[in-house]
């Protein structure tokens, strides 16, 4: 399997984490940035409009860039949000930060799923998916509980930082790694001529099953640790939570 495919992976599992880093913060940003558990929960809004952004209009817009150029700055963008995110001192900042990342997103998966695959023979091409797609897997499995935990014993900008230090790992990786005009495409001429068609009634219709799905998920993922300290406090009203 060529390098730059584990490449994908640790960039896979730092966007992942980064994606669910704030579900399990809610609580900290909220004290820490002296805003309400709902405002806060507007960070992973930003995060999820960035990727509805990136995913499908940005990645159109840049049809005509090597997938190699359009990779870098999708994770040089990812690296600048995480460190724009380390560095809030109020909410405004966070969100903004978290928009960016969440454009990062977008642009990587659309682009790297794609590339993974054609980096090898036809008949891995499902391992090499799997691979990459494994990164942001365990991310899922992991980032609200051990981002909750994180929180507990780190400074949550630190937790930012790390996710940073990992996104520029990856600018190195793919830098170094990703073999000039591997995944290119055929020029279809400019990109913005390719955007009326996410405007198809079939493609929104097949899209807002998933659509409903994860933001039913999202929206009970993003206030779980809020409801839990609530349900402590009322139990047992001496609860206090570490600081």
């Amino acid at each position: 399997m060529p390098a730059v495919i584990y490449v994908f992976t640790l960039c896979a599992f730092a966007i992942g984490f980064t994606e669910f880093i704030s579900i399990g913060l809610t609580s900290t940003l909220a004290e820490n940035l002296h805003a309400s558990v709902a405002q806060v929960g507007l960070a992973v809004t930003f995060y999820a409009a960035g990727v509805v952004i990136g995913a499908p209009v940005l990645t159109a817009l840049a049809s005509s860039w090597s997938r190699k150029r359009l990779l870098l700055v999708a994770m040089l963008a990812f690296t600048a949000g995480n460190v724009l995110a380390a560095l809030s001192t109020h909410l405004p900042l966070l969100l903004s930060a978290r928009l960016l990342s969440g454009l990062a997103h977008g642009v990587f998966f659309a682009v790297a799923s794609s590339v993974a695959t054609r980096l090898v023979a036809p008949e891995r091409a499902g391992a090499a998916l799997s691979l990459v797609f494994g990164g942001v897997t365990v991310a899922m499995a992991l980032g609200v509980p051990v981002g909750t935990w994180l929180g507990s014993v780190l400074p949550w900008q630190w937790i930012f930082a790390l996710i940073s230090t990992c996104g520029l790992v990856g600018v190195l990786g793919v830098a170094c790694w990703m073999p000039a005009g591997a995944g290119d495409l055929a020029s279809s001429g400019p990109g913005w001529r390719q955007l009326p068609v996410l405007f198809d009634r079939r493609l929104l219709a097949g899209a807002s099953l998933p659509l409903l799905a994860y933001t039913g998920s999202f929206a009970l993922y993003t206030f779980v640790t809020p409801l839990l300290l609530q349900g402590n406090r009322s139990i047992n009203p001496t609860f206090e939570t570490a600081p």
